[in-house]
């Protein structure tokens, strides 16, 4: 008797490695997508915190918070523009997030001792982020959001 042997896959082998393979892929992209979103989601946090730095140190040279935006001049910053006065102020940075995830928004109060910024979804961002809409933060450090009311907008 002559045997020979095939050397190779079944067409069942190979359709039970793409099964699992379909089977990881269902359970890991929802995964892999939260976590892109939670990481462009810092984006906006990091984009708050600076513009709320940079507003305070606005506050201590002009004695009011900058109301608008304003893209610093090149190639650096300039000092603040305090001229006008309440409601004119110019904090000279751009109102978009680093990683351009984010619009941010200022208000002031009608005093300009108070405000509140919120950071904006943009693009893919406000498409995904269901939990945690915008995000906010005011002069005294108050955090917050819109949407549902969860710990996982503002993480430590």
């Amino acid at each position: 008797m002559n045997s020979t042997r095939h050397a190779g896959f079944t067409l069942i082998e190979l359709m039970i490695v793409v099964v699992i393979i379909g089977i990881i892929a269902a359970f890991g992209y929802p995964n892999y997508t939260r976590y892109v979103t939670e990481a462009r989601r810092a984006d906006g946090q990091i984009a708050l915190t600076r513009t709320a730095a940079l507003q305070e140190k606005f506050f201590t040279e002009c004695n009011f918070y900058a109301s608008n935006f304003q893209p610093p001049p090149p190639p650096a910053f300039v000092a603040p523009v305090c001229v006008g006065g309440v409601g004119t102020g110019l904090l000279g940075t751009l109102s978009t997030s680093e990683g351009g995830n984010y619009v941010i928004r200022i208000v002031t109060n009608a005093t300009g001792t108070a405000f509140t910024l919120t950071a904006i979804p943009q693009g893919v961002q406000a498409t995904n982020d269901t939990d945690c809409a915008s995000l906010t933060l005011d002069n005294i450090g108050t955090k917050g959001q819109t949407g549902p009311v969860t710990p996982r907008c503002w993480r430590n």
